[in-house]
């Protein structure tokens, strides 16, 4: 994969798709950490990142959290 950013073909076309991937991350952490500091463990989860929190959360009290971080 990282030969394709060598090739000046495929060049533009990996940095485009990494940048792209890289926006999306960014996305997906912002909206988990702005869920983290409002997320209310004693009611129902609201959405799939609260339900992903509090799976986080419970599998950290378990002492198996390496797969959630």
């Amino acid at each position: 994969v990282n030969l394709a950013k060598h090739l000046p073909i495929f060049n533009r076309l990996y940095y485009q798709i990494k940048e792209a991937g890289d926006k999306l991350n960014n996305f997906y952490k912002t909206r988990i950490e702005e869920h983290n500091k409002r997320v209310d463990y004693d009611s129902e989860p609201t959405d799939f990142v609260e339900a992903f929190l509090r799976q986080k959360a419970q599998r950290e009290a378990e002492g198996d959290g390496e797969f959630y971080s």
